[in-house]
């Protein structure tokens, strides 16, 4: 797992699960701010030291191996399962959401950052969507198959495919299929519950307080910076005010410490759910160094 806590979209709408008050459900998402209220900057990242994780191109080297088992398996199978290899190479970087340079003068695209640090990332699935019913068939197994994995402390959880390419995958990588969906499902839900408890922290609330009345002092009223950005990329903004809003976005980003103050809640929810789950993530890691090393050894093909 290469940064738990990603970048939102290019929509910029950043997608959480409404946890710890909801039971958790595969379908209810909402969007921070349809939650709280409140969102988080723009491009809001925090890679968590509480959570180890491997290396970036070791994460690589997984989803390669994956994507090649599952390709293997359905060529077996005669149908065909292509998707491009995924290189090593920063993920998912961008600038600051404070740096005022770079926003003056490119606004909220951030093209220009990633071509300059070829920023990529590795590809994790491919869409089924449209394939006929053969086909997922071989790729998801039977209906029924699937085995429901509860996510903890109410957070998200998902069907573990049991048979069919995905699982055969899985199984060659990291043994019990089940058993690494749950901890996978684990880990993921860390970053679940951190999105959603940063925005409603009293002192995000309170950062987000100085962001807007910031942004009102220079004439601008929004409610949060997901606003902002939406109305500096509608068709109706020219260029000069969608950088007038980008620049004093960073402004005020910096003088409320708004991302300072979101990294810091998001180091504290982090390290506490780390904390009660420490096992689940070093075995999570452990299976991903197993597989790592079946890999390395030729007894899996990348």
């Amino acid at each position: 797992m290469a940064a738990l806590f990603a970048r939102t979209a290019t929509s910029v709408l950043l997608v959480v699960l409404v946890s710890g008050c909801l039971p958790g459900s595969d379908e209810t998402y909402v969007s921070a701010d349809e939650a709280t209220g409140v969102s988080l900057p723009v491009s809001f990242t925090y890679r968590p030291t509480a959570v180890p994780a491997i290396s970036e191109e070791d994460r690589i080297t997984l989803v390669n191996a994956r994507n090649e088992l599952i390709s293997r398996c359905m060529r077996k199978k005669g149908f065909t399962f292509r998707i491009a290899k995924a290189e090593a190479g920063p993920s998912n970087g961008g600038p600051s959401d404070s740096d005022v340079a770079y926003r003056s003068r490119y606004g909220y695209d951030e093209r220009p950052w990633q071509a300059q640090h070829g920023s990529r990332s590795a590809s994790r699935g491919k869409s089924v969507v449209g394939h006929s019913p053969k086909y997922l068939l071989a790729l998801e197994g039977p209906p029924g198959s699937q085995k429901r994995i509860d996510g903890v402390w109410g957070g998200l959880s998902k069907e573990a495919p049991t048979k069919g390419c995905l699982a055969e995958a899985d199984r060659k990588l990291y043994g019990d299929v089940i058993e690494w969906a749950s901890l996978d499902l684990t880990v993921l839900n860390i970053e679940n519950l951190m999105l959603n408890g940063v925005p409603v922290d009293s002192r995000y609330v309170e950062a987000l307080r100085r962001w807007r009345s910031c942004m009102s002092g220079r004439g601008m009223r929004f409610k949060n910076p997901y606003e902002a950005r939406e109305k500096a990329d509608s068709k109706e903004s020219t260029r000069a005010e969608t950088l007038a809003i980008a620049t004093a976005d960073a402004i005020c980003n910096g003088e409320a410490g708004l991302t300072v103050t979101a990294k810091t809640v998001a180091a504290e929810i982090t390290s506490e759910l780390a904390r009660k789950n420490k096992h689940a993530i070093a075995r999570h890691k452990a299976l991903q160094e197993s597989a790592l090393t079946k890999i390395r050894t030729g007894q899996i093909p990348s």
